[in-house]
């Protein structure tokens, strides 16, 4: 259609030209009367192939014309459908696009939230190191204080098994003066410094099987209730035997 269109494009050009043509030739300007010669007279023939030439080109304009008409109902259901699909694609831009904002500011409260979390961490990592710090010192402490206690109860052991000694052997030689002493006066003399050393070990005496812990108080206790200007057994024996 489109071969065949264009010679008809360019006879309806030469056909358009030539009446141009016409309307832009000037109006006759009146001139003297001269007779002139008897135009020819024009065959029939002529103007009859010309006006079926001019069907033609009528009929073919009327072709093109149909076909051009086609061609833009065609063209017009094309750009509506590209409008459509246009518009579409365009919602869907702007719903992606709000997804997008969304997203974003999703993403800007999450990497705020990362950053708290890394603060609070690196926060709870220092007072991990600080505190372990504190218990490895603590640890040391107390296995001092382990070894001091059981150096104290060793030595607390060691004394009390001395008060015993010195209370059996107190015992023993009052049984003894008792015995053999006829002197009621010195009997009863040894009997009350019996009684005050007794007294100054705390009566009854102290077992050894004491656990250390009762023994740190009560030697604790008994430093702080004794005089410290009191005279002990051992000075009290020897000025009753006359040391």
């Amino acid at each position: 259609g489109r071969r065949r269109g264009a010679p008809i494009d360019r006879r309806l050009r030469g056909v358009g030209e030539e009446e141009e043509e016409e309307e832009e030739k000037p109006p006759p300007q009146p001139q003297v009367q001269v007779p002139a010669p008897a135009p020819a007279p024009t065959p029939t023939v002529a103007v009859g192939h010309l006006t079926e030439q001019q069907q033609t080109l009528m009929d073919e304009s009327q072709k093109m014309l149909e076909y051009l008409r086609k061609e833009v109902f065609k063209l017009r259901s094309q750009n509506a459908q590209l409008r459509t699909d246009f518009d579409l694609l365009k919602e869907n831009n702007q719903r992606l696009m709000d997804a997008n904002a969304s997203a974003g500011a999703s993403f800007a409260a999450l990497n705020q939230h990362a950053k708290q979390l890394n603060k609070t961490n690196a926060k709870l990592v220092s007072e991990v190191k600080k505190y372990k710090g504190q218990a490895h010192r603590l640890n040391l402490a107390q296995v001092e204080l382990k070894e001091e206690l059981r150096m104290k109860n060793a030595t607390y052991a060691a004394e009390v098994q001395t008060r015993l000694s010195y209370q059996k052997t107190m015992g023993r030689i009052v049984e003894e003066v008792q015995e053999r002493c006829r002197d009621v006066r010195l009997v009863e003399k040894v009997l009350m410094m019996s009684d005050e050393c007794e007294g100054d070990f705390g009566g009854e005496g102290e077992d050894p099987d004491m656990a250390p812990s009762q023994l740190f108080s009560e030697e604790h206790e008994g430093d702080h209730g004794q005089d410290p200007n009191a005279p002990s057994f051992s000075s009290k024996f020897k000025s009753f035997l006359g040391y």
